[in-house]
């Protein structure tokens, strides 16, 4: 039923930014991922931005460059 939240904890795991199990749940270690994710890339400037933890489509078209670039540069491990 949430298999859209445990992707996004799957992509944030695969990128370093979650070390938790997938829960499908979000919850506080997943909008932190994402808060976290999103300073790092500039897509917000501080964690209490409007825009913080919300995955607009900024955010969402860098995590899913970032996620091509990591299965290309992984693509011997990932299966």
């Amino acid at each position: 039923m949430w298999d859209h939240v445990r992707n996004l904890q799957k992509t944030m795991k695969a990128l370093g930014y979650f070390q938790e199990k997938e829960t499908a749940i979000f919850w506080p270690k997943t909008k932190e991922s994402v808060i976290n994710y999103q300073l790092k890339n500039w897509i917000i400037k501080s964690k209490n931005d409007s825009d913080a933890w919300i995955i607009w489509e900024k955010t969402q078209k860098s995590l899913q460059n970032d996620l091509v670039k990591y299965l290309i540069s992984n693509k011997d491990k990932v299966s």
